[in-house]
């Protein structure tokens, strides 16, 4: 009986703060896109959003877990796609998911960035994300632009910081992230 009471309790007062577990599976993308140390090369793809779960309270966004399906891989050179997904890259049989986590709320029309941990091949780094956002009929829409390090990741292959002496071939260690994520 005591269970049910606490259960109970609980719901009513998540109910009384106005919080809403959220989570999404429908069929959203974000962009990447790296290039060569050298040159003008620059690849982009995509890859899909596998969920999102949110909690929000009134225009705070207390949690947020997005976890990104590293199968999905997407781009227009098959070969460059296939290399991607391989042990040289993403790994992606091994680490078919990537997560990021919020690490501390944040409060829509106030905060610009996100800050928390994202996970790509087991390995966990902190990530300080650039973000535009909006609530709207409680509808938070997530405009990011993010630069990160592939290498704080084990994404080594022919980087130019760690092979010193790699001249052609060379990609730069700085990947991009973007997009557009709608949470409803």
């Amino acid at each position: 009986m005591k269970t049910i009471i606490t259960c109970l309790f609980i719901l009513c007062t998540l109910t009384a703060c106005g919080q809403k577990n959220q989570s999404n599976t429908n069929s959203q993308t974000i962009s990447w896109g790296g290039k060569a140390a050298v040159g003008g090369y620059a690849p982009e793809g995509t890859l899909q959003i596998k969920d999102i779960q949110a909690t929000l309270d009134g225009n705070t966004l207390l949690n947020l877990k997005v976890t990104i399906d590293m199968k999905s891989l997407d781009q227009e050179n098959k070969q460059l796609k296939k290399h991607l997904k391989e042990k040289d890259f993403f790994h992606v049989k091994k680490y078919p998911e990537a997560i990021y986590e919020l690490s501390q709320p944040f409060v829509v029309g106030v905060d610009t960035h996100f800050k928390g941990n994202m996970t790509i091949k087991d390995k966990t780094q902190t990530e300080k994300i650039p973000i535009q956002a909006s609530l709207e009929n409680g509808v938070i829409t997530l405009i990011l632009n993010h630069r990160m390090n592939r290498i704080d990741y084990g994404i080594t292959y022919n980087s130019p910081s760690v092979f010193e002496k790699i001249k052609e071939n060379a990609i730069a260690d700085e990947i991009q992230l973007k997009g557009t994520i709608v949470i409803k």
